[in-house]
């Protein structure tokens, strides 16, 4: 057998043994790609939604009562960030900064649970609580004690 005839053969070959675009169902596959990319697509357009939507049914009192105490934790601990740069201040006279802030904290906890999980605002106040939280730990197991 001659070399082209080996060539003429594998060409023969290749063109009719070249994969189906089309599976047995007689979809494409471009054609079930997109659908799977568009239902899911789709999924996840729903979920987020359905997570950035404040509840309806949760009272305002609560939202404008949980924002205003993160404002003050907030306040308290940039206050609390300036006492800790002031060489002068002693340890013990960060007592008050950190009390203010554990009992800040407790308070937006207790209103964070009468939040919807999903409610964009517990994600907030969960953030301002954790940071509060970690702080006072912090003083209360001496970490400031130089």
């Amino acid at each position: 057998m001659k070399v082209t005839d080996i060539l003429n053969l594998e060409q023969r070959l290749i063109k009719t043994s070249a994969p189906s675009t089309t599976s047995p169902s007689g979809t494409s596959f471009q054609q079930l790609l997109e659908s799977k990319v568009h239902t899911h697509l789709t999924r996840t357009d729903a979920v987020h939604k359905q997570q950035s939507v404040p509840s309806a049914n949760l009272d305002p009192t609560i939202r404008i009562e949980s924002l205003h105490i993160t404002e003050q934790i907030i306040q308290l601990l940039e206050e609390y960030e300036v006492a800790l740069q002031n060489q002068s201040f002693h340890v013990n006279e960060l007592e008050p900064f950190v009390s203010s802030l554990e009992e800040k904290t407790a308070a937006l906890i207790d209103l964070k649970n009468q939040i919807d999980p999903h409610d964009p605002l517990a994600k907030l106040l969960d953030q301002v609580s954790s940071v509060s939280y970690l702080e006072s730990v912090k003083y209360r197991r001496g970490s400031y004690n130089v």
